[in-house]
């Protein structure tokens, strides 16, 4: 940054001198409605009048114009035109023709084609089109508008600089900065300092890169970050592109999402927004954090809870005799009682007698003093490490992750059979393949009833013992009654069978790990050709020769 700032005063210096160098111009009073010398004859003064000195032109309501010094102070609806593109406006102006600076206040509105630059206080050289403003200002060109504190505009190469407080506000994007140059005519602004790029819910930081304001395509090189919810994305250099929803991050490349505690690292990465996809290579691997709770040696029962709840002492003789507390006892009938104000009767209680408290006093040593017991519960945390030629993470839905699964597991099978053995199939008379299906099902008969014990001996009403006479009739009763229990076992709840259906939306976070892929753990280590992780099931499966 300081190094910008010395080329940055190098070239004012070396503008300043070029300037000195060249033969000054005299300013010239083109037009007047009126003009009156002064007493002193030092000044004139120009009411509507038209100044030009080289190629600007200098109007004003008022003026007072000094020859002797090339200099004059305008009042009222004051502009300047130079070129056919470049107008400025301000209520009052102070202009120096031998340095060719304006100094211009109150209401001041640069204007240069579709750049609209507004400030209170603007110092501009007519000469070199150099406008300097320090007391804040805004830069508004269609979509896009700059606030800073401090701002530079070069209206040969339309580059502004801003300094301090800088924000920039786009179609779809808002920018902070501390330093920022913006060129109107591309429409690009580059960031010399700590800047925060918001777009819609992703957030990108860096302390040195571009954002094309048209293509909303931003570039960081230096302390870049980009976050998108609890996912985080740092590398030496990074790349976003907001309509296409693609990213790239290039060194050092740290992915992390703290939700589902993964740490992906490596040299090359793509990040693809609408998939919510992220492909890492070049020296990739990922980083697991698990954690497992030491409970096996503990007994559940016997074990305290966490808040323990321990009864308080029975109060004492002893603590309850204290200073300020006084003991009263009834007396003998025949015996007087002494009439005095501040006298107070005092026995000695038996020993084994506890004194007797006041009801508050009772009613808090009668709760249970809760007290906290820490939990001496040991958490182990272990790390797993993977790595592979590719690393590819993504949120699925867990319907996608069941078929992404299955066709992994497809594609690492091999047919090693030589031969398909064929088993006649039997064959069922019938006029078509529906009826011989429905002829074999037929056949099918419940021997259930065999097991006569099971529900116990069937017994007959009168009704039934008329209907079955015979052993062929009782049959086809005990069917019938069969069919009438499962029908009412069916509809009873108790007995019902509900289908189980798994949310197939839930999102789940896979990892697939392809070619040479390896697991490093403290007690275990993996090899195979592509390894998936998903938080799912917290299952790893290998695919094709695994060996652990």
């Amino acid at each position: 940054m300081q190094k910008i700032l010395i080329t940055f005063c190098l070239l004012l210096l070396g503008i300043c001198s070029l300037a000195q160098q060249k033969k000054t111009t005299k300013v010239n009073l083109v037009s007047s409605s009126k003009t009156v010398l002064s007493k002193n004859r030092d000044f004139l003064k120009v009411y509507n009048g038209t100044f030009q000195h080289e190629n600007a032109t200098l109007q004003s309501d008022s003026a007072y114009f000094y020859p002797q010094k090339n200099a004059f102070d305008a009042f009222g609806h004051v502009v300047i035109h130079q070129a056919d593109t470049l107008n400025i406006y301000s209520d009052l102006l102070n202009y120096n023709g031998n340095t060719h600076i304006a100094i211009l206040t109150n209401h001041v509105i640069l204007v240069d084609k579709d750049a609209t630059l507004t400030t209170d206080h603007l110092n501009y050289n007519t000469q070199t089109r150099y406008g300097t403003y320090v007391e804040g200002g805004k830069l508004i060109q269609k979509e896009n508008t700059l606030v800073s504190r401090n701002g530079y505009y070069f209206a040969f190469s339309r580059d502004a600089y801003f300094r301090y407080n800088v924000v920039l506000t786009g179609k779809d994007a808002l920018v902070k900065s501390d330093t920022m140059r913006y060129n109107s005519n591309s429409k690009i602004a580059y960031f010399y300092g700590p800047t925060h790029i918001y777009q819609k819910t992703d957030t990108l930081y860096t302390e040195f890169g571009t954002y094309n304001t048209i293509t909303q395509q931003a570039l960081g090189t230096k302390n870049n970050r980009y976050d998108s919810g609890s996912r985080t994305l740092v590398g030496d250099t990074l790349f976003f592109d907001d309509l296409k929803g693609f990213g790239r991050a290039n060194n050092h490349i740290v992915f992390n999402d703290t939700e589902q505690r993964i740490n992906l690292r490596g040299d090359l990465a793509n990040y693809y927004k609408a998939q919510e996809r992220t492909v890492v290579t070049k020296n990739a691997y990922v980083i697991f954090v698990t954690e497992q709770r030491d409970s096996v040696n503990r007994d559940s029962l016997k074990h305290p809870e966490k808040y323990a709840v321990k009864e308080a002492p029975a109060a004492s003789a002893k603590t309850s005799n204290t200073k300020n507390s006084t003991v009263k006892t009834a007396l003998p009938k025949n015996q007087p009682v002494a009439n005095t104000k501040n006298s107070t009767v005092k026995t000695a209680l038996p020993k084994n007698e506890p004194a007797k408290s006041s009801p508050a006093k009772l009613a808090s040593a009668e709760k249970p003093i809760r007290t906290l017991v820490k939990d001496t519960v040991i958490t182990k945390r272990d790390s797993i490490y993977m790595t592979a030629d590719t690393l590819e993470t993504q949120i699925l839905t867990f319907k996608a992750e069941k078929e992404r699964r299955e066709k992994m597991r497809l594609y690492g099978l091999r047919d090693t059979s030589v031969k398909a053995r064929t088993r006649p199939k039997r064959r069922i008379k019938g006029k078509n393949e529906l009826e011989a299906v429905q002829l074999d099902l037929r056949n099918l008969q419940d021997t259930t009833y065999r097991h006569r014990e099971f529900f116990g001996k069937m017994i007959l009403s009168k009704v039934e013992k008329k209907r079955a006479p015979d052993t062929a009739a009782l049959r086809k009763l005990r069917l019938a009654r069969q069919d009438s229990i499962k029908k009412a076992l069916e509809k009873d709840p108790v007995y019902a069978s509900r289908k189980v259906v798994l949310s197939d939306t839930s999102r789940v976070r896979n990892i697939t790990a392809w070619h040479r892929a390896k697991i490093f753990k403290s007690d275990l280590q993996a090899v195979a050709d592509s390894i998936t992780f998903s938080n799912s099931d917290s299952l790893v499966s290998l695919y094709i020769k695994p060996i652990i």
